[in-house]
């Protein structure tokens, strides 16, 4: 399943590295978009890059369901 994490790195409400870092870790296929100087509200600070990142999941649930599902084209970098 596409999972992707988009998080703040400033944020003061849920702790980028304990939290969205970890579960990165965890989630073997996930994708982790850090929002480098945002806090928790991700969504008002670049809405665009939201945007993309969930056009990206639907893109890639696409794909899975074509049977495109190998683990490599799902795991993305942390530094997008």
């Amino acid at each position: 399943m596409p999972v992707i994490i988009m998080a703040g790195r400033d944020d003061r409400i849920v702790d980028f590295a304990h939290q969205s870092e970890h579960l990165y870790e965890v989630l073997r296929e996930a994708t982790l978009i850090p929002f480098e100087g945002s806090g928790h509200m991700i969504h008002h600070v670049d809405p665009e890059k939201v945007v993309q990142g969930i056009s990206m999941v639907v893109n890639r649930s696409s794909r899975m369901a074509e049977g495109h599902s190998s683990p490599a084209y799902l795991r993305a970098p942390a530094n997008n």
